[in-house]
């Protein structure tokens, strides 16, 4: 199935929520920036759809630019995810 990402508003929250099936896989909050994984074991599908939410929605200039890391300064390590634009309070993101 495909995953569905939801952007919700209430209760002074503003996050977008990852879903397959009515399951909650995790979600990424707009104020602060931070990604709660709630299926570890499908944590890179939660980041990819938050990823692709952005690309579809905000134009290329206001995203942020990949960040290089050489394999030789961080062995074994991941490299880090580009972070997300983190909503005004005032405009909000559509």
């Amino acid at each position: 199935m495909e995953l569905r990402v939801t952007w919700w508003r209430r209760y002074g929250q503003n996050r977008l929520f990852v879903e397959e099936d009515g399951e909650r896989l995790g979600w990424h909050d707009l104020w602060t920036g931070e990604t709660v994984i709630e299926a570890p074991e499908r944590s890179a599908e939660v980041y990819e759809a938050v990823e692709n939410y952005f690309e579809e929605r905000i134009p290329q200039v206001a995203r942020p630019r990949e960040v290089a890391v050489s394999e030789t300064l961080s062995p074994g390590l991941p490299a880090p995810r580009p972070m997300y634009p983190v909503a005004n309070q005032a405009e909000g993101i559509a």
